[in-house]
């Protein structure tokens, strides 16, 4: 076996990874609309994510347009350049499942870190600053980070629309993570809303919000959480899960009811 069929092999790895993530992300969204697909696009436009669209886009054109035009584009193995291909635009343009709001500090970015690798193969998506999180962590948040260079409420107001779940960490309530819970109770999102407290006590402006807006929102502690959130990737992969958001609160209820006993 030469070195083009070994890079093809991976290639095929990439390609079974892209097309994993397009049939979990239709299950999670109940479909995947065009509409759905153009806003993530917009967001990741705003951002570093930019790179991995367009970088996805010239690869795809690469690797069509390589046969015709061989005196100008390099042979590069085809299969390994649609499949890096097809996963840098899944990044890009992917709508995500989970949308995790929090400060940039330190209990945010753990929270989101465990979360990203428990959830796979679904999309998670956040705003947290990874460059703060030190090393180890923040390259791994960086592959979920959407964070934009300018009006990053209005990512937050895009992004809410197309996450069928969204978890806010209220344990650091800082003045954005505060407006951030104000605009999913003022757009009424609050049934895919999971509020992450210590011992599931919401903070009293958090109450008076709720309250206000005549909404109720699930509070659930960060162990509670991610005991839900165990394997359900690959059981919205392979089972039929209507409704994620309502799933993964009827987990919740028969975990706390259990531990309860």
């Amino acid at each position: 076996m030469n070195a083009i069929d070994i890079l093809n092999l991976v290639g095929c790895a990439f390609l079974l990874l892209s097309v994993i993530q397009i049939i979990a992300a239709v299950k999670a969204q109940r479909g995947l609309g065009m509409a759905a697909i153009r806003q993530m696009s917009r967001v990741s436009m705003g951002g570093g994510k930019a790179l991995l669209l367009l970088g996805g886009l010239v690869g795809l054109a690469s690797a069509i347009l390589q046969p015709v035009l061989s005196d100008w584009i390099p042979p590069l193995p085809p299969l390994l350049t649609i499949g890096l291909s097809l996963i840098a635009l899944n990044g890009a343009c992917l709508p995500p499942t989970f949308l995790f709001l929090a400060a940039s500090q330190a209990g945010g970015f753990s929270l989101a870190n465990e979360i990203q690798f428990t959830i796979a193969p679904l999309k998670i998506v956040h705003l947290l600053d990874s460059f703060q999180a030190g090393a180890v962590v923040g390259d791994a948040l960086h592959q979920s980070e959407y964070r934009v260079a300018t009006d990053g409420q209005r990512a937050v107001r895009t992004l809410s629309k197309i996450s069928p779940v969204i978890i806010v960490d209220i344990r650091e309530l800082t003045l954005n993570v505060y407006l951030e819970v104000v605009h999913l109770a003022e757009a009424r999102l609050h049934n895919r809303v999971f509020l992450i407290a210590e011992r599931a006590q919401a903070p009293a402006e958090i109450s008076r919000l709720c309250h206000q807006f005549g909404v109720r929102i699930c509070v659930v502690t960060p162990e509670l959480l991610e005991a839900a959130l165990s394997q359900i990737g690959w059981t919205v992969l392979f089972r039929s899960v209507g409704n994620v958001f309502r799933f993964l609160e009827l987990k919740i209820l028969n975990i706390a009811a259990a531990s309860s006993k």
